[in-house]
């Protein structure tokens, strides 16, 4: 619901639920993934690397997570 309320501009919405999820279940990888990418979305990409880390605590191998950092990291001009 989150990434449809992204997708549909409305981003208090999108991160509201985030949160709700993550609030719910801290480790429920879709929802720190999704809000990691939508911070990155709006530019917020320590933040975003924070969440994707916390995804790949869970699950290293997570392909999204790994995608969504090493962009984040690019965009930020650091080493990974």
């Amino acid at each position: 619901k989150g990434y449809a309320l992204d997708n549909l501009g409305n981003h208090t919405g999108a991160k509201a639920y985030y949160e709700k999820a993550l609030n719910t279940d801290p480790r429920y990888i879709p929802a720190l993934t999704e809000k990691a990418n939508f911070l990155a979305k709006l530019g917020n990409y320590q933040l975003a690397i924070k969440y994707y880390d916390k995804a790949l605590a869970i699950d290293p191998q997570n392909a999204e997570a790994i995608s969504g950092k090493k962009q984040s990291l690019d965009a930020l001009n650091q080493p990974r």
